[in-house]
């Protein structure tokens, strides 16, 4: 972290021991995710639904990739990027080859017949050709229409490019998690009980904060029940720099409509001292886990 600088910024740092256990974590459950992903295709063949269950394999790839990030104290955006792409690829291989596996064997493969033809990319023959020949038949229809040819590999490149960025998308979005290099720890995250006005100008705002945080937190009004704003304090006791941020919170129609969330700073340094005032002075609550 950059000493001077008003706001957090990660290290770039990772374990090595922890990088390579994620590594292999990941794609062990890559695989099984995989695995339950070609049978609950294969059991609901409907076009519509498939693509739910491919946005939400997706998903899951990316919350397994953050998930494997904080665990193994990964504070490197390359190394995260690099593992989420590999995550992905290696999704893509796996429900792969359990399509294939299915299409040979004309059954849902075991889970020790899919294991047992992982390594089918070594027979790039058999591999390919099978895949080659489903595309030129075909193994299922909507309203008489066969998926083959064009229209089939455009489906298939479909599928590939979801499972393959969402990982990479939540990689991206997410937000960094303050880490105490020192303690070698992620901070804890606590949110304040109070609902504060909606910060229309952050730049303005930021430089009340650094006059005093928890005097600009006091002067705020109370929020509107559909537009107002949220403080969360990153809080390790031990560690010389806390960290302060604040969302946005817009209920559209008056609080009846969807919820959007916008993050209008972004771990705003501060000192032990400031940090632990302000949690005296507002009511919080610690939150469970942070992703």
């Amino acid at each position: 972290m950059n000493p001077n600088t008003l706001f957090y910024e990660p290290s770039g740092r990772i374990n090595p021991i922890g990088l390579a256990a994620a590594y292999i974590a990941g794609l062990l459950i890559t695989s099984l995710l995989a695995y339950l992903y070609t049978l609950i295709v294969q059991f609901i063949p409907l076009i519509y639904f498939n693509f739910l269950i491919t946005v939400g394999f997706g998903i899951a790839l990316g919350v397994l990739v953050r998930l494997l990030t904080k665990l193994t104290q990964n504070r490197s955006l390359q190394h995260q990027l690099i593992l989420a792409i590999v995550l992905g690829l290696f999704a893509n291989y796996c429900q792969w080859v359990g399509f294939v596996v299915y299409a040979v064997m004309g059954s849902i493969p075991s889970i020790g017949d899919y294991y047992l033809n992982l390594g089918l990319i070594t027979a790039p023959d058999t591999f390919f050709g099978v895949i080659g020949e489903i595309n030129r038949v075909g193994m299922w229809e909507v309203f008489g229409i066969p998926f083959n040819g064009v229209i089939l590999t455009i489906i298939w490149l479909l599928e590939f490019a979801i499972i393959a960025a969402f990982p990479v998308i939540g990689v991206y979005k997410a937000k960094p998690i303050p880490y105490a290099e020192d303690l070698q720890t992620w901070y804890p995250k606590y949110e304040l009980d109070t609902d504060f006005e909606a910060i229309l100008g952050p730049d303005r705002f930021v430089e009340r904060l650094r006059e005093n945080a928890l005097t600009a937190l006091q002067e705020l009004e109370p929020g509107k029940a559909w537009k107002y704003s949220k403080a969360h304090i990153h809080y390790l006791p031990e560690a010389t720099h806390q960290y302060l941020s604040i969302e946005k919170i817009y209920i559209e129609e008056r609080g009846q409509g969807n919820k959007e969330v916008e993050e209008v700073i972004n771990n705003f340094r501060l000192d032990r001292q400031m940090a632990k005032a302000i949690l005296d002075a507002f009511p919080y609550r610690k939150e469970k886990w942070e992703w």
